[in-house]
């Protein structure tokens, strides 16, 4: 799937049902997410993620959330940092995000390239991304965690979440989610019939951590993270950047 297939799929989520796109629980699909209840679910991931990893961050100046959507997350962050930047891809999203947005610590940009540019080296103490890498192919993947690194402070740390397989046993359902992951943009449009398409995609975790130990990367810390749902093994990943002496 292209980048600007992407974009598109995702400003027609942004414009159908934004919060269940964003949290696809099934009994909250058709509008039924409660404002207050959907961003209190940002405030106890948050919390989580502070509680466990929060030891790990030096300073408490700026945050990234990558993949902000309505700004969940974002919000939340502000509770822990000076300041928040929120990026997503669909315009929606951060009209959306800055509608909604209820704290002067944050920020919202819209980013439709295959990089993170506006922002320069050494950046950000803290970068989190978490249910969103997984829904592009693997080669944007990649040259996202690339930026990460770049823009990531040498005392800042990364945390992202990412599906390393299927695990479902069905081999109809394993072919579903295949051709998904790999069918090419025009058999999406063909398939897909103007209907925004929520492509999902893994990569091995193994496969994770040794692109990350060979763009100078510490993996301080990998575990379980159950937002892809029942069909896939996914696993959050916490990492720093080796600094290079002069």
């Amino acid at each position: 799937m292209s980048l600007d297939f992407l974009q598109k799929n995702w400003e027609k989520f942004a414009q159908d049902d934004p919060f269940w796109a964003v949290l696809t629980c099934a009994d909250k699909k058709g509008g039924k997410w409660e404002i207050d209840e959907f961003f209190e679910t940002g405030n106890e991931e948050i919390r989580f993620i502070m509680e466990r990893s929060g030891n790990l961050i030096k300073r408490r100046g700026r945050a990234l959330d990558f993949g902000c959507g309505v700004g969940r997350l974002t919000q939340a962050l502000a509770n822990f940092f000076q300041e928040v930047i929120g990026v997503d891809i669909a315009p929606s999203m951060i009209d959306l995000a800055i509608k909604y947005n209820c704290s002067h610590k944050c920020n919202f940009v819209l980013n439709t390239t295959n990089t993170l540019e506006r922002f320069p080296d050494n950046h950000f103490d803290f970068i989190y991304s978490n249910i969103t890498l997984q829904h592009m192919r693997a080669r944007y993947i990649k040259k996202y965690l690339e930026e990460f690194l770049r823009i990531l402070k040498p005392s800042g740390l990364a945390i992202f979440q990412l599906p390393s397989r299927l695990t479902i046993n069905s081999p109809i359902k394993r072919l579903k989610q295949y051709l998904r992951s790999h069918l090419p943009t025009f058999l999406i449009k063909w398939w897909a019939h103007g209907r925004p398409w929520m492509d999902m995609n893994a990569i091995l975790k193994e496969e994770v951590i040794c692109f990350l130990e060979n763009h100078r990367a510490v993996v301080l810390n990998v575990t379980q993270n159950g937002s892809s749902g029942d069909y896939w093994q996914s696993f959050s990943y916490t990492f720093k950047k080796i600094v290079r002496n002069l």
